[in-house]
């Protein structure tokens, strides 16, 4: 990341935070005060394993009350489902699944080989 696109996520994130918690539509004035407490939901759905999940290589980032899973599934994994349960999940706005089921192709989220 460069110093200029830093620049410009960072003017992003607080002008979104400050906008909802103005507005009243938050109930926190940053909108990262929302992520620990939407991963430990986060945990406790999905503690016990779920066989849904079975042969998948997912990972969950969760930044600025947006969720992210990533990773690899399986060609009939059933991605709508888990899009659900994340949204679910309290205080989430949004969910975003960058998900693939070929191992092999592009992934569909930036790695350090493909940064763009």
């Amino acid at each position: 990341m460069t110093r200029a696109q830093m620049e410009d996520d960072a003017h992003y994130r607080v002008e979104r935070g400050t906008t909802c918690w103005l507005a009243h539509r938050c109930s926190k004035p940053n909108a990262y005060l929302y992520d620990k407490p939407i991963a430990g939901e986060l945990k406790k759905r999905f503690a016990d394993g779920d066989p849904a999940l079975a042969g998948t290589s997912i990972w969950i980032t969760i930044q600025r009350r947006f969720v992210y899973a990533e990773g690899c599934v399986s060609a009939s994994f059933d991605r709508d489902a888990l899009r659900r349960r994340l949204e679910a999940l309290p205080d989430v706005e949004r969910v975003f699944l960058r998900l693939t089921d070929d191992p092999r192709g592009r992934a569909p989220y930036k790695t350090l080989v493909a940064p763009d």
